[in-house]
């Protein structure tokens, strides 16, 4: 199945937009798969985002399903 991911606030390049996963992959599957192409170490990546799965805050366990929208925003900060 596919589902499509979008990087907004990110400094993230040159990754896929889609990604074929098994049926009953979780959204940590996906993760972990986005986070080892970036060769950077999985908690910092997901303590600087907040991951929506079809604009809704999901936990690492949600299945996903095919056709499902991931949104991988960059948490901002500023003065």
């Amino acid at each position: 199945m596919m589902v499509k991911v979008e990087y907004l606030g990110t400094e993230i390049y040159n990754l896929p937009l889609e990604y074929h996963i098994d049926c009953g992959a979780t959204l940590k599957i996906l993760l972990k798969t986005i986070v080892d192409q970036l060769e950077i170490d999985n908690t910092d990546f997901l303590k600087e985002t907040t991951i929506l799965v079809n604009r809704k805050k999901e936990d690492e366990n949600y299945k996903l399903s095919s056709g499902d929208h991931i949104l991988i925003l960059q948490v901002l900060g500023g003065g």
